[in-house]
């Protein structure tokens, strides 16, 4: 009997993920009939059926079991290639890393264009999105890695975590705003004027309901703290700030950096604040490219740890 290679497995996965043969086809730039074949090959490998035939092809419960499997080979040979591209630092790397809005805002930038001094011939991905989203794509070897917070990250024996350093949230506005000149602004204060916040993890929505609600003392009871806009697009939230008498809290890590030194104020604010909770999430099973550990490097230094 033949034997299956890595293009079977290939298949095999973007069948699972687009879920019609037609459609896998047209995902690796082959033929039905090759797919088709291609599973039934596998098929008779394993003496077991992998999909279930239909509208939409639905996995067995072996090919359930498989799926996993077979993507951690695939991302397994990818790195065997992409550490093989990156032996001559001239070359061709492939970098794809996962951020938190905040976190692209910050770190991101600063350790990306210190890499490129590095490896110049650098190719890769930045994705920006909710936290919650990367723990999956790391495991599926969408991600070398992600930066994100990890106050809500669960327990995984698959995953390596390392604590950045924290950066408490301060608020600012724009200068000339009646708060920018202001002492021991309060937040009674800071409501009286629109707020404009990036999309917060939950337990920060919740620390600004229990300690920042007007009056005092922290209620397990309060209303649901909730800003005037919601903006996780940097740029937008800052022409919202800059245009309008709107405030904003970022980090001090943050309000630390020259753009927003020259245009905004940061407030005097008396009351508490939160502190970012940062961390760099990699696979246990898979050692960092060259790449990817230098670019880890690199975010650490930017963040401040030694």
């Amino acid at each position: 009997m033949a034997e299956i290679d890595l293009r079977h497995l290939q298949y095999f996965v973007a069948a699972a993920e687009c879920r019609s043969f037609v459609r896998a086809a047209k995902q690796v730039n082959v033929s039905q009939p090759a797919i088709t074949k291609s599973i039934q090959r596998m098929e008779r490998w394993f003496g077991h059926a992998l999909f279930e035939r239909g509208a939409e092809l639905k996995l067995t419960t072996f090919g359930a079991a498989m799926i996993g499997d077979a993507k951690r080979v695939l991302g397994g040979f990818d790195e065997l290639t992409q550490a093989a591209s990156q032996f001559g630092k001239n070359g061709p790397v492939t970098l794809k890393i996962g951020a938190g809005p905040l976190i692209a805002e910050t770190l991101v930038g600063t350790a990306i264009g210190r890499l490129l001094g590095t490896y110049p011939g650098l190719q890769g991905g930045i994705h920006v999105d909710h936290y919650t989203v990367f723990p999956e794509m790391l495991r599926d070897r969408h991600l070398d890695f992600f930066i994100a917070d990890i106050t809500e990250l669960k327990e995984a024996g698959d995953f390596v975590i390392r604590k950045l350093a924290p950066s408490r949230f301060q608020w600012f506005c724009r200068k000339g705003h009646p708060l920018a000149k202001r002492r021991a602004v309060s937040f009674q204060d800071v409501l009286a004027y629109p707020v404009v916040l990036p999309e917060l993890p939950v337990w920060a929505r919740e620390w600004f309901t229990h300690h920042m609600a007007p009056g005092a003392a922290p209620r397990s009871n309060s209303q649901p703290f909730q800003p005037s806009v919601v903006c996780s697009h940097f740029s937008t939230l800052k022409s919202i700030v800059q245009a309008s008498d709107a405030v904003s809290a970022l980090t001090e890590l943050a309000l630390r950096r020259k753009p927003y030194v020259k245009e905004f104020a940061v407030i005097d604010y008396t009351g508490k604040t939160p502190s970012s909770n940062p961390g760099i999430v990699t696979l246990k099973r898979q050692a960092p490219s060259p790449a990817a550990q230098r670019l880890i490097e690199e975010v650490i230094a930017v963040s401040g740890i030694d």
